[in-house]
């Protein structure tokens, strides 16, 4: 899956995985487990807990125990590894909830001694809460604020799958005109977030800083469209069918790939230019020597 295809329904997601030191010996340990999971996430069971042994299966190394419990407002599975004290509690809701503490409690049944998680979407790298995306029949997709926005604010960051291809253009027919490159041949693709949705702009107001965190250059208006410029961090064969439509006063009138930028452009946005294009020409230049002069 490379984009969030429903907005409009909220749903998330959290996997612990974790090495416990409890005893686990019957499916009693599950059932209440589960059971008192959903009570301490108030969560409303529909159906479950739903439990099987899987002591005897042809590789001893996955004897234990899986259960399940439908919400009302989703689930939960659990799989335990007796053999290797590991187990795996994986959570999918469509109501909120705080997964500190949730890991906590996991934590405490379990009386874990390591573990790891993952949420989805990831909670430090969600959109701001004052942008929006509109559809206009003008411009079609985009961005906009919905109230001011200071200069040097994240407003978006490109969280998805990442693509190897020799060439932009050969980049996966799904992250194609979406994803952001990130290394001559490393693009990344944006699901749960507005990144790849901004539209270009040969006079940009936001740029993509540190790899992957898109930033406003200045102060945004309320009503503003927020825009990048794709030559910032663009520099390979991809090439927009047809005129640029940015509308700018100092359009360049075609989308271009950094280095075929007039050099007054480069050297206005040079700051705001991708890293690895940079370091791509040092390299070109063999200028990174005199970094360790």
């Amino acid at each position: 899956m490379h984009s969030n295809l429903a907005k409009n329904i909220f749903r998330k997601r959290l996997i612990v995985e974790a090495k416990y030191k409890t005893s686990i010996d019957s499916e009693e340990f599950v059932s209440n487990f589960l059971n008192k999971l959903s009570e301490f996430m108030d969560m409303t069971i529909i159906a479950g807990p739903f439990i099987s042994s899987a002591t005897g299966k042809s590789v001893p190394l996955h004897d234990g125990y899986e259960g399940a419990l439908v919400w009302a407002e989703s689930g939960v599975n659990t799989y335990i590894w007796t053999n290797s004290n590991f187990c795996t509690v994986d959570i999918y809701s469509c109501k909120e909830f705080d997964s500190k503490s949730v890991i906590e409690f996991i934590k405490k049944e379990f009386q874990v001694e390591d573990f790891s998680y993952q949420e989805l979407p990831d909670p430090l790298h969600q959109d701001d809460m004052r942008i929006e995306v509109q559809n206009s029949k003008e411009k079609g997709v985009g961005v906009y604020a919905k109230e001011f926005i200071p200069k040097d604010t994240i407003v978006s960051y490109v969280d998805g799958q990442i693509h190897f291809a020799e060439k932009e253009s050969e980049v996966s027919l799904y992250a194609e005109n979406h994803a952001i490159p990130f290394h001559k041949k490393l693009y990344r693709n944006g699901f749960n977030s507005s990144s790849v949705l901004l539209n270009h702009s040969c006079e940009p107001n936001c740029y993509v800083k540190d790899l992957f965190f898109v930033t406003t250059m200045r102060d945004i208006q309320e009503g503003e469209e927020l825009t990048y410029s794709y030559s910032l961090f663009c520099n390979s064969d991809w090439k927009h069918d047809g005129p640029c439509l940015c509308g700018s006063e100092n359009c360049l009138g075609e989308i271009l790939p950094w280095r075929k930028l007039p050099d007054e452009i480069k050297k206005k946005y040079l700051a705001y230019t991708a890293d690895w294009i940079l370091l791509e020409e040092l390299k070109k230049k063999n200028k990174l020597e005199s970094l360790f002069d």
